[in-house]
C-alpha cells in the first residue's frame, strides 16, 4: 500500500489507462512466498482504479481482476524466477 500512496503523492492518476500491479515477496534463498495483497491493500488498489493485480500463490503466478468479483485465475506454474 505504501508504494500506491507514494505514487498518489507524486500525482499519478490510476484511473487513466490500464494500470496493473505485480506483488512479489522473495525469500533470502530465492524462492517466492505467497504474495496476495491483504484485504486492506486490495481495497486501496480497487479504490485508486488499478485494474489487475498479479501475485504468486503456491508457486503459481495469478492474475486477479479488481473491478469485478471473480475468483483469481492461475496462469502458469512458476518454479523459480530469482537466481
Amino acid at each position: 500500500a505504501s508504494c500506491i500512496l507514494r505514487a498518489l503523492a507524486r500525482g499519478y492518476d490510476f484511473r487513466i489507462g490500464e494500470w496493473e500491479i505485480l506483488v512479489v515477496s522473495p525469500r533470502k534463498d530465492g524462492s517466492l512466498r505467497d504474495s496476495r495483497p491483504c484485504p486492506i491493500c486490495m481495497r486501496l488498489i480497487r479504490a485508486v482504479g488499478i485494474k489487475r493485480v498479479w501475485y504468486f500463490q503456491d508457486g503459481i503466478l495469478v492474475m486477479e481482476e479488481t473491478q469485478r468479483k471473480s475468483p483469481p485465475s492461475p496462469l502458469f506454474r512458476q518454479k523459480r524466477i530469482w537466481t
